[in-house]
């Protein structure tokens, strides 16, 4: 083989491993690499109501309203309100501020760096508090930004979690009284990321006969007034539990979807819902929970 033979092949293998990794740094080089490859000679999951999980409910909710996103929101992890702002993350690790209609939107920023295949779904819940962003997915720490007057973010210095809990892959923040609580989709446990606590929820009475629990997935977390609002991807529903006994109050059925994360604002929860690539962007659900609990009293 002659010097120019493998200069040549050289530059062919670089132009291709230029072009994988340009492809694999777009939404379509990724569903590519995630969504197709991986599905390739499985049968696709089918969403399953609230109706067909292990719970009994207490009822089955309609979403008060369905708000459409700006086009510029792909596949939303997170979402929380701080004010009369909302906050959303993506999983290519976007945040963005929007208004509290979520029809206005600030540009994209990028929270991590790299190439998107190896960040996509990193990021998976968040929370704000004051100036400061919280994030929680596989880090093994809790990650915060700093958002500044330029309507962007800076890094801060990381909360090293307790030990005992730092290899779990979670799922959803919220800030509480009791500090931050956080969820994982292995397990009905409700962890207190402060104190390194682990807290199964009781699902006393609720539970139907011969079903366990270990098909639900929890994908959020939001608190308000002592209670814990946690979403369940699979046989999508909302658990109402007390925050500090982790008794379960309430289980409400809701819209089928691929339930992302949740946000608790003035009596309303707020459901963001992920989508692949390809697929028609889902709407924002809101529920009126508050509404919900209090019928549910009264019967």
């Amino acid at each position: 083989m002659n010097r120019k033979t493998k200069i040549a092949i050289f530059a062919i293998l670089t132009i291709g491993l230029i072009g994988i990794y340009s492809l694999l740094n777009t939404r379509l080089g990724v569903h590519i690499a995630l969504d197709v490859l991986s599905e390739m000679g499985s049968p696709k999951e089918m969403q399953t109501s609230a109706e067909e999980g292990p719970l009994k409910l207490t009822r089955e909710l309609s979403p008060i309203e369905k708000i459409t996103l700006p086009s510029s929101i792909e596949q939303p992890s997170g979402i929380k309100h701080r004010n009369d702002a909302v906050y959303i993350s993506t999983d290519q690790t976007e945040i963005f501020k929007l208004d509290s209609s979520l029809n206005t939107a600030s540009e994209a920023f990028y929270l991590l760096g790299g190439p998107l295949l190896f960040k996509q779904g990193s990021l998976e819940g968040i929370e704000v508090k004051g100036n400061k962003l919280h994030a929680i997915g596989e880090f093994g720490s809790m990650p915060t930004w700093l958002e500044n007057d330029q309507n962007g973010w800076t890094r801060a210095a990381d909360t090293i979690l307790p030990a005992e809990i730092a290899a779990t892959e979670y799922s959803g923040i919220t800030d509480s009284s009791k500090g931050f609580f956080a969820t994982s989709e292995d397990g009905v446990i409700i962890f207190n990321l402060d104190e390194g606590s682990r807290h199964e929820l009781q699902f006393d009475g609720f539970l139907k006969d011969n079903a366990n629990v270990d098909s639900l997935v929890f994908s959020g977390i939001a608190y308000d007034n002592n209670r814990l609002f946690i979403l369940s991807e699979s046989y999508t529903s909302i658990i109402v539990a007390n925050a500090s006994t982790f008794e379960v109050d309430h289980v409400f059925g809701i819209q089928p979807c691929a339930a992302a994360d949740l946000s608790f604002h003035q009596g309303r929860l707020y459901i963001v819902v992920d989508h692949n690539y390809n697929e028609e962007r889902p709407p924002v659900y809101v529920y009126d929970i508050d509404e919900a609990i209090n019928a549910s009293h009264q019967r």
